[in-house]
Formats: structure tokens, sequence, C-alpha cells
């Protein structure tokens, strides 16, 4: 089922009951006034109520109580997606020519899928990091990564190993200007970790150097897996976020989140944000897609109560002028009653004969194409087992083919 914003502000109306994580309590954008038409074109509406299939699906995303989202991006893309769950079903939502897509799904296979195609799997890491850090611990530590990092790549085109130069100045000097793929930049972008006024670089170097990731407070530069981790985490390819959240009691939203950034199939950097910190764990590509189904699959989240997120990734307008009728609320007792239009003329009747929309292929029964709308032009074809189309899904068919090979049916 695909739902305009406009269609979800539209329909909101009639679910009065909804948690606080359902797309029907964050989504809030302008009505056009032509709701009650498209969503009766796209088979959402139908006589005077919902039709059956759109009904099941928007009742559970009416009261979601726990969602999954979880957003890829590469140097080329970014893809986004959520997972409601309610009544112990998943709901997959997609945002699909700029409208949002709804499905049932049985299980997380799709996410696991998407992990792989996109980011490749490998059970291997190349560096064995896992610590607990404060905020200015993991500023200065990624400050010296990032050093390493740019000597390394110069050392890559120069032809020989260009020695970094460790030291309070120049740590201090990298926190200050950074570099746009930066680690300490990406810090502060993806979690708005500010570099605080007057920080204490030497004695965070003294508990970095008791956590056995520099070699001393004097001689700060990096030893054991940190300095592999360092001279192989060159060029950031992709980054991961999940957030994860779930009604707690008193009305609050528990919250879990984590972030991965891969340079590499066996150079992955997981971030888990604490309440002053960060929890950071090197993984491979195997264990982060585990990791990431285990996580959107957890019946319950630790304790950590935050403000319940927009559930879809898309800038709310203001709030719309409604300029039709509100739906009717929906009761427990019977299906609801359609929203009504205003002036409108009653939607056309069916034909007895099929048609291929000349738009885009469609097999459609009524006047207009329930795809994408367009009228059934006069004189237009029915559809038959003949031509070059499948009668029952509209898939091309070669000639003198007995069976179609998008869904079987026989021609």
């Amino acid at each position: 089922m695909k739902l305009s914003l406009n269609e979800i502000t539209y329909l909101a109306q009639s679910f009065a009951q909804k948690t606080e994580m359902s797309v029907f309590a964050n989504i809030n954008a302008p009505l056009a006034g032509n709701e009650n038409e498209t969503l009766r074109q796209k088979g959402v509406l139908s006589g005077d109520g919902y039709s059956p299939d759109a009904l099941y699906l928007l009742n559970l995303l009416a009261k979601p109580t726990r969602c999954a989202r979880l957003v890829v991006s590469t140097n080329f893309l970014l893809i986004e997606k959520y997972v409601y769950v309610a009544d112990g079903k998943l709901i997959l939502a997609e945002n699909v020519d700029g409208e949002l897509e709804f499905t049932e799904i049985e299980n997380l296979l799709v996410i696991a899928a998407l992990m792989v195609g996109l980011l490749g799997t490998s059970g291997i890491k190349y560096s064995a990091v896992n610590a607990d850090f404060t905020n200015d611990e993991i500023l200065t530590l990624f400050a010296i990564f990032d050093i390493y990092r740019k000597k390394m790549l110069e050392s890559y085109v120069a032809g020989e190993y260009i020695t970094p130069e460790i030291t309070p100045r120049t740590i201090a000097g990298e926190l200050k200007n950074g570099f746009v793929n930066g680690l300490v930049d990406m810090l502060g972008e993806n979690f708005d970790l500010k570099i605080p006024e007057g920080l204490d670089v030497d004695g965070i170097l003294g508990s970095l150097a008791a956590k056995e990731c520099v070699r001393s407070k004097d001689d700060p530069v990096l030893i054991n897996d940190y300095l592999l981790l360092a001279n192989s985490f060159l060029v950031l390819q992709a980054s991961v976020r999940l957030n994860v959240y779930h009604k707690g009691g008193a009305g609050s939203i528990d919250a879990l989140s984590v972030a991965f950034y891969y340079a590499g199939t066996a150079d992955v950097l997981a971030l888990f944000p604490q309440e002053n910190g960060f929890i950071v764990q090197t993984m491979s590509c195997e264990t982060v897609a585990e990791l990431i189904g285990d996580l959107m699959a957890l019946p319950g989240i630790a304790d950590n109560a935050q403000p319940a997120p927009p559930p879809i990734s898309v800038q709310a307008p203001p709030p719309p002028v409604v300029s039709q009728p509100a739906p009717p609320p929906i009761s427990e007792q019977a299906p609801p009653a359609a929203p009504k239009p205003v002036s409108r003329p009653a939607a056309p009747a069916a034909t007895d004969k099929a048609w291929l929309c000349p738009t885009c292929g469609q097999p459609n029964i009524g006047k207009f194409c329930k795809k994408d709308g367009t009228p059934r032009p006069e004189g237009g074809a029915a559809v038959t087992g003949g031509g070059n189309r499948c009668p029952a899904c509209g898939n091309a068919v070669t000639p003198g083919a007995k069976f179609c090979k998008g869904c079987g049916a026989k021609l």
C-alpha cells in the first residue's frame, strides 16, 4: 500500500487512538483536497468504508509498540527503511517515488539481504578493539586516528612512509580544524558531539595510555590494535545508523542507538552511544548484519528513555487546513465508514471487461487505471490471452508462450 504524506494526514482523522510511534501521530502535511478521490483510485477506500486489506494495514500502523529506523549511506546513495511492530506483525515502510510504501513482512531477512547486497559479507576483521570511552576521550582518540589516516594517505601518494607527529599541540590542532571525512567531524555531525572549551588534552592522554591506546602520556603514539585500526581505516565507504524505539512504562519511549562505519569489509567501526560516552568496537561485516537483525528483533530495550522520533524521515510541513470533512473515528465493533468527499462526483462504475493502461501497462477493470489514474481510452482493447501481455498481471509475454513467466498464469 502506497500513501502520500497528505493522504496519511487525511486518514489520520479516522484513527483517534494511536501510539506515539504511529505514522498518524507524526506526519502532518497540508491537504490537497483530492485525498478521497486518490485513495479510492488506490483501492484504500471502497464504497462507504475502507477496503479490508487497507484497513488491516492501517490498524497496525495506528498502534505500533516498536519502531526501528535503519539508514544506510554510501558515496552514491542513501537508503532509509522503517520497521513497525504491532500485534506481533512486522510492517516495512520505504520511500518510493516520494510516497511511503507499507508492506507486511514475515521476518527481517529483507534487511539482512540489503546489508549483504550493499556492504558485502566477511567474517574477518583486521583489528580487535572493544573499549569504553568518555566523550572527551573518544574525541581525543579520534583526533589521533585522523592524524594517522592523513599521514598514511600522504605516504601512499609519496611512495614512502611519513611518520605522523603526535603531540598535544598537533592533537589540539586536529580537534580545532579537522577535515570533512575525519572521524572527529563524523562524531559532531552524527552525534552532535561538541569539542569543549579548554579540553585537557594532556590529562586525557594519560587515561588513553592507561587503556593501552597510546604508548604514554608523553609519547602518545598509537599502539596495539589501535595502530592497526588507524592505518587500515583510511577511506570511509559507508555508514549505517540504527535506532530502535520501544514503548516503555509511564508513556516513555525507550531507545537504543548504534552506528557502524565501513572502510572495507574487514574494517567496520561500531559506536554505541552511552549516557556520557561511547562503547567502541571493531566488527566484521558478518557480525554487523547479525547484530542489526538481533537489535531490530529484540522484545525490549534497556531503560534509556528518550523522546519519540518522527517515524519517517520527511520534513513535516505546517499543520494543514482541512478542506474535507474528517473521517469518522475507528470503531472496534464495526469497520469504519470511509471519509466523505465534498461535492465530488461518485466514483465511476467498473466495466465488465479488463483493459491495459496505455501509460503504464497496468491491467484494469474500471474506467480509470488503478495505478496512475489514466482514464480508459475510448474503444480501448480488452485484455485477452493473446497479445503481448499477461491478462493476470500485465507482464510482457513471448508470443506462443503457454504460461506467464511473471506470475505463472495460463495464457
